[in-house]
C-alpha cells in the first residue's frame, strides 16, 4: 500500500516523534547530551523550524515545533536523524547502523486543548515509565528545566562536534569521570559553536495566546496537570510496592543497553481533541492528495508549470523527454 503523502502547513504546531528500532542509545550521559545538542544546533543553524517543548527518552524523542515551511521542516527532521545516527554509529564503533524505526511521526496539532495534553504527556513520560518520581528529577535531555528551572534559559551556545572527532567509546558503561573527560575533550576540540535557540511560547501563539498572563496561565496549567499525574502514579506505585529506577541509576546505565520496545512508531498525521476538526482536516488532506495524483498524471504526459498545492511533498517528477539515440 502506498505511503500517504505528507502535508505540512506553515506557522502551525507539529509534534515530531522518532523511535529507534532497538536498544537505548539515548542514555542519560553528558556525551550523549552533547551529541544530541550538537546535532540540534547544527541542524538549526539556519532556523529551519521553531523549537518549543521536547524530551529525549532512552529510545524515543518527542519534539513540539512550529513549522515555518514544509520543505524546511522535512529538512530539519531528516538532517537531525542523519546526524544522530552518525554520532551513535561512530561512538559505538559500528560500520553500519539502521537506527530509526520507520518514518518519523509528523502530526499537526489542531487545537489548544490537544497541544496542552501532548505537552503534559511529554513531561509525565519519565514518571509513566517508572524512571523517576518527577520530571524535575529526570537527568536526560528535556526542556522542563529550561522553562521551569531556577534560571530559565532560551538560548545556548553549543560546540559543533564534527564527525571525524568522534571516536569509539572505551566502554558503553562509562564512569562519571570518563564521561566528563570525553565530553570536555570533544568540546575543547570544537572550533565552532552554534546558538541553539528555543521559543517555548511559539506554539501558543498559533492558537492566539500571546499575552504574558495568558501564556503563564497555560504554563501553570501544564505544571499542575503534570504534578497530578506524577502524584497519582506515585500513590499507585506505593500501593503496588513498586519503586522508580531513580536519577542516579539512570545515569549509570550503559549506552545502547539492550531493549526491545513494546510500542511501535505511531502512524498519525493529525492530533486533535475535536472529532469535527480532525474529520475536516483528514478530508482536506485526502482532497489535496487526490489533486496531486491528478497533477502527477498530467506531469507524466509532459505538462509543465503545474500549480502544485503548497505544503504538499511533491513526488519525483518524470522526465519530459527521452534520450535521443545516436
Amino acid at each position: 500500500m502506498p505511503r500517504r503523502r505528507r502535508y505540512i502547513r506553515g506557522n502551525r504546531p507539529y509534534e515530531l516523534g522518532f523511535r529507534v528500532r532497538q536498544g537505548l542509545p539515548f542514555a542519560c550521559r553528558k556525551v550523549i547530551t552533547l551529541f544530541i545538542e550538537s546535532a540540534l544546533a547544527r541542524t538549526q543553524r539556519d532556523s529551519k523550524v521553531i523549537l518549543c517543548d521536547f524530551i529525549w527518552m532512552g529510545n524515543h524523542v518527542h519534539l513540539l515545533i512550529v513549522a515555518q515551511d514544509a520543505a524546511q521542516c522535512r529538512n530539519f527532521y531528516m538532517e537531525l536523524q542523519r546526524k544522530i545516527t552518525e554520532y551513535v554509529k561512530r561512538s559505538l564503533g559500528l560500520a553500519h547502523l539502521n537506527l530509526w524505526e520507520g518514518s518519523p511521526m509528523v502530526a499537526e496539532i489542531l487545537d489548544l486543548e490537544k497541544a496542552i495534553s501532548r505537552v503534559v504527556y511529554f513531561y509525565s513520560n519519565p514518571s509513566r515509565a517508572h524512571l523517576v518520581e518527577t520530571i524535575s528529577d529526570y537527568p536526560g535531555l528535556c526542556s522542563w528545566q529550561l522553562i521551569y528551572g531556577e534560571k530559565p534559559q532560551h538560548s545556548k551556545d553549543i560546540p559543533w562536534i564534527r564527525f571525524p572527532a568522534v571516536r569509539l567509546l572505551p566502554s558503553r558503561q562509562l564512569s562519571d569521570r570518563q564521561d566528563s573527560f570525553i565530553t570536555k575533550k570533544l568540546c575543547d576540540g570544537a572550533t565552532m559553536k552554534h546558538a541553539l535557540t528555543y521559543n517555548f511560547d511559539a506554539w501558543m501563539k498559533c492558537f492566539g495566546i500571546s499575552e504574558p498572563k495568558d501564556v503563564q496561565s497555560v504554563r501553570n496549567r501544564i505544571r499542575t496537570e503534570v504534578a497530578k499525574i506524577e502524584n497519582d502514579l506515585k500513590l499507585k506505585r506505593r500501593t503496588e510496592g513498586r519503586r522508580v529506577l531513580g536519577a542516579l541509576r539512570l545515569k549509570q546505565l550503559p549506552i545502547a543497553q539492550s531493549h526491545t520496545p513494546k510500542k511501535k512508531q505511531r502512524a498519525v498525521f493529525v492530533l486533535s481533541s475535536s472529532a469535527q476538526l480532525r474529520t475536516r482536516y483528514i478530508a482536506l488532506v485526502k482532497a489535496l492528495c487526490q489533486k496531486c495524483t491528478e497533477l502527477y498524471k498530467l506531469a507524466r504526459c509532459g505538462f509543465s508549470g503545474l500549480d502544485w498545492p503548497p505544503g504538499m511533498f511533491l513526488p519525483p517528477l518524470p522526465p519530459i523527454a527521452s534520450a535521443i539515440a545516436d
